[in-house]
């Protein structure tokens, strides 16, 4: 087969792949958990979908994105490791997403890749430190930021962990949970102390 002929094949992969893709997202009607779930299980049966539901989070399509979102968290939590060969993918454009209903699932998986990464350390360490900046980056963001309690937690826990290799990052979130503490939800205090507490130990550690 020329050259010309092996582009297009590979084109009209991507373009089956796409159109699987959106059949999922048609089945997830709404964020009820028997929906996502469905979509999830599509996913992880196609597994070479995975970069495709990247794709599609970051679309302009906001209903693409949220059930894109929506799915990931999922796929996510049955199998983190689908989401390991695409972090940079992932993460170098978290920054971008704008509607609450997918930001909350998405900080949720940025929390869980760094608890599955804090205890099986893996790539290079180049990769490493590029997917890490950008959730530090987007994390910062989602605290700091009019964002609903939920992604506000899983912002802090992520920040957390990977402060643990960098003190500004750890002395920056204890300011910040300092800060707003007396004026945030009783879900925000209750992981804020606990969060606080762990950056003290982590800090008498050290000295």
């Amino acid at each position: 087969m020329n050259e010309p002929n092996l582009k297009a094949g590979m084109m009209n992969t991507d373009e089956i792949h796409r159109r699987n893709l959106e059949d999922i997202l048609k089945t997830v009607r709404n964020a009820k958990r028997v929906y996502r779930d469905q979509g999830a299980e599509a996913i992880l049966r196609q597994p070479e979908l995975m970069p495709f539901l990247i794709e599609y989070l970051y679309s302009s399509d906001q209903k693409h994105s949220i059930k894109s979102a929506w799915v990931l968290e999922l796929v996510c939590l049955f199998e983190i490791r689908l989401l390991l060969p695409y972090l940079l993918e992932f993460t170098s454009r978290l920054n971008t997403l704008e509607q609450e209903s997918a930001i909350r699932p998405i900080s949720k998986i940025c929390s869980l890749i760094c608890q599955h990464c804090d205890k099986h350390p893996c790539e290079s360490e180049v990769q490493v430190s590029s997917w890490k900046n950008n959730i530090v980056e987007a994390s910062f963001e989602w605290l700091t930021g009019q964002h609903k309690t939920a992604a506000q937690v899983f912002a802090m826990e992520s920040l957390f962990i990977l402060g643990r290799e960098s003190d500004w990052i750890l002395d920056e979130l204890y300011s910040i949970l300092d800060m707003h503490y007396p004026n945030k939800s009783s879900g925000y205090q209750s992981r804020a102390r606990k969060i606080m507490d762990k950056i003290s130990k982590v800090k008498r550690k050290k000295t």
